[in-house]
């Protein structure tokens, strides 16, 4: 009886699996990390959101086929002369997938996701601007260089760019301007 409702168990979520979709199967294997929607900063972040991948994707690889080759081989066998988004320096390699995801679910999750349009060249360069502005700003208030900004370190940070009117500040910062 363990073997037949076993059987049928195995069967079913292969079944279940080959009616999937790409979308689908993504959102089932990789939107754990790799999030969907609107592009942001996020700070819980684990992984590149969807969009930003297939920003990437759609930059360096021109056709669908190189998309699909690509993310084939980097999802089984991911490698830091592989990976072609920056963001791979925040968040490390992903680890492989082998075992996680047959070849045929990965290959209409590779189909989905080389679909994907990305964002625009305008919207990734705001993008890329929010985090080298967030992250100089960081750098600029975490003033013992240990990686953690502590409310000291910001109030110090505060007071120090609400005395003066240096480059990029409001005249009347300080005084009830949320500009």
């Amino acid at each position: 009886m363990r073997k037949i409702t076993l059987s049928a168990i195995l069967i079913t979520g292969f079944l279940s699996a080959a009616n999937q979709s790409g979308e689908e199967l993504f959102k089932l294997k990789c939107a754990v990390c790799h999030k969907m929607g609107e592009p942001k900063q996020d700070p819980n972040a684990v992984a590149p959101m969807l969009i930003g991948v297939a920003t990437h994707l759609n930059e360096v690889f021109k056709s669908k086929e190189e998309r699909v080759k690509h993310i084939k081989e980097f999802v089984i066998n991911p490698t830091k002369e592989k990976a072609i988004c920056p963001s791979v320096k925040k968040f490390g390699l992903m680890p492989s997938q082998k075992g996680n995801v047959s070849k045929e679910e990965l290959a209409k999750i590779a189909e989905f996701m080389a679909e994907q349009k990305g964002m625009s060249q305008a919207t990734h360069k705001k993008m890329q601007e929010k985090g080298k502005t967030a992250e100089i700003m960081f750098k600029m208030m975490d003033s013992n260089g240990d990686g953690v900004v502590s409310k000291d370190e910001f109030i110090k940070f505060k007071e120090q760019r609400g005395n003066h009117q240096g480059k990029g500040m409001h005249k009347h910062q300080g005084k009830g301007c949320s500009k």
